[in-house]
């Protein structure tokens, strides 16, 4: 006969957990700020693709209408020095948007510390 497998029972858990108003909207508000930094980080990363995309595109164009090497060169120069400009320019941009990222956060947490806190 075999032996029944002892039962394991749950774990006892307060019944209402109550997190304070506070710390609820905290929460909120820091996670809506963070899914909108999110999108402004992927709305600008997808930007630059793009131009970078066509900037490529628009030089193959332009190179297969050259007629000396020396064109040539000079197009594939000018597209360098204009990808380097677009990469540093990007950089600054994508900087800003981590600063406001972190100054929406300090001010979020300016706003949860001063808030007025209930005692259960």
């Amino acid at each position: 006969m075999r032996k029944a497998a002892p039962r394991l029972e749950k774990p006892a858990v307060a019944s209402s957990s109550h997190v304070p108003d506070w710390i609820a909207t905290a929460l909120v508000d820091t996670s809506t700020r963070a899914g909108i930094a999110l999108a402004d980080w992927n709305r600008e990363i997808s930007r630059f693709v793009d131009v970078r995309i066509r900037s490529g595109r628009q030089l193959q164009k332009s190179l297969t209408n050259c007629r000396s090497w020396s064109e040539a060169l000079l197009l594939q120069r000018d597209w360098v020095t204009r990808a380097t400009e677009d990469y540093v320019d990007q950089g600054v941009r994508l900087q800003h948007l981590a600063l406001a990222v972190g100054s929406r956060a300090a001010a979020s947490d300016k706003r949860a510390k001063s808030a007025p806190r209930s005692r259960p």
